[in-house]
């Protein structure tokens, strides 16, 4: 099959014009999937970040319970006889 010049320029801008396309759209997937990696690392800091709030909120909450306990028994003993000195 004998295809003419018109033909053949027709045939030749038509794979330049998909090529042109495909690159395009490579392009903008390359793209998506770079600023889809950035969300995911983000994401993983943030999880790291609350796991560390984690820690120090039960660390704060220890803390708080002692104190908790410490007032009891001051008022306890407040009740009994004069407040014990400050440590």
């Amino acid at each position: 099959m004998v295809f003419g010049p018109a033909r053949s320029r027709g045939l030749i801008l038509s794979i330049v014009l998909q090529s042109a396309g495909l690159f395009m759209w490579v392009g903008a997937l390359t793209s998506r999937v770079s600023e889809l990696e950035t969300k995911a690392v983000r994401a993983i800091d943030a999880g790291e970040r609350v796991i560390g709030l984690e820690a120090e909120m039960r660390e704060v909450r220890r803390v708080l319970q002692r104190i908790e306990a410490k007032l009891d028994r001051r008022a306890a003993n407040a009740d009994a006889g004069p407040p014990p000195p400050l440590p």
